[in-house]
């Protein structure tokens, strides 16, 4: 795995994160590129959503280990779901913490942020 890039997702059972781990898998499978690691960020590794993913990706963690998810990662990607509980405080809370991360790491080179745009009156 040394020197395989290290992807990590972010919010990996929602729609959107879904979609992201399952296209990385689609491009192992359809193209044969197996250059990248995938990880895949859940808030709950026992969830049923999590499970479905245990077979296509390479590592799962859950929210709470977040930090490790990300050491070493070339890339992030980053599926903020609103729609989860609608509170903007956990949504901006979850950006701040990863964007600290991010920043202090020295391995990540790309980061995708996704995120509801601010629909407040």
């Amino acid at each position: 795995m040394s020197n395989k890039k290290i992807i990590v997702i972010v919010g990996a059972i929602g729609l959107e994160g879904t979609a992201v781990v399952k296209a990385f898998d689609n491009l192992r499978a359809d193209t044969g590129i197996t250059e990248f690691h995938v990880r895949a960020v859940v808030p709950q590794i026992e969830s049923s959503e999590a499970l479905e993913l245990q077979s296509i990706v390479d590592e799962m963690y859950g929210s709470l280990h977040l930090e490790k998810a990300l050491e070493g990662a070339y890339g992030v990607y980053i599926a903020n779901d609103y729609f989860v509980d609608c509170s903007v405080d956990r949504e901006v809370s979850l950006l701040n913490k990863v964007q600290t991360m991010i920043v202090q790491s020295s391995s990540i080179q790309h980061v995708v942020l996704s995120c509801s745009e601010d629909t407040r009156p």
